[in-house]
C-alpha cells in the first residue's frame, strides 16, 4: 500500500496560512506557529529502482572511493573504513542487493523490495532508505544489519545492531 501523505500535509499548511493570516480586526499581531510542517517537497525526489540499483553497484564497486560512497550510506562518516570491509566481504562471500521496487513512506523514508543474493542464492528482503541532506541514504539500521551479516563491527553501529 502507498501511503501519500504530501497533498494533505500541504493542504493543512495552507489551510493554517489562510487562517492564521486574518486578524478579524485584532490590533495583536500573530503569533508564530509553534509545529513546523515538513512537505514532501522538503524531500530529495524519490528515486526509481535503476536509480538505487546504479547506486549500489557503485557502492559494492571497489574502484569508487570510500568518500563517495559515504554519502550514502547513514551514520558512515562515523566509520568511513567500514564502507571497504563490507565491500570487501560482499565480494568474498558473492554478495549482491538488486531493487526491485520503491515505495515512497512520505515521511522522508523509502521502503524498497529488494533481492540479496548470497553464494548465488537469492533471499528477498525489504531495504529502507531516509532522506538526510538533500539525499537518500540507505539506514543506518540496514547498514549494521549487513554489517552484522558479513561479521564486522563499527563505531556506527550500536552494540545489539
Amino acid at each position: 500500500m502507498k501511503l501519500t501523505i504530501g497533498p494533505f500535509v500541504l493542504a493543512a499548511a495552507v489551510t493554517a496560512l489562510v487562517c492564521g493570516c486574518s486578524d478579524g480586526g485584532n490590533d495583536k499581531s500573530p503569533s508564530a506557529p509553534s509545529v513546523v510542517i515538513p512537505t514532501a517537497s522538503a524531500y530529495p525526489p524519490v528515486p526509481s529502482t535503476a536509480d538505487l540499483n546504479e547506486e549500489l553497484k557503485r557502492g559494492f564497486d571497489p574502484a569508487v572511493p570510500s568518500e563517495e560512497k559515504a554519502v550514502f550510506i547513514q551514520g558512515a562518516e562515523d566509520d568511513p573504513a567500514l564502507i571497504e570491509q563490507v565491500v570487501t566481504a560482499a565480494v568474498t562471500n558473492d554478495a549482491s542487493v538488486e531493487i526491485t521496487g520503491v515505495d515512497d513512506l512520505g515521511d522522508g523514508t523509502l521502503s524498497a523490495g529488494a533481492t540479496l543474493t548470497i553464494g548465488g542464492q537469492p533471499n528477498p528482503t525489504t531495504m529502507i532508505f531516509v532522506a538526510e541532506n538533500g539525499v537518500w541514504k540507505l539506514s543506518r539500521d540496514n547498514a549494521c544489519a549487513i554489517v552484522g551479516l558479513a561479521g564486522l563491527t563499527s563505531a556506527a553501529c550500536p552494540a545489539g545492531q
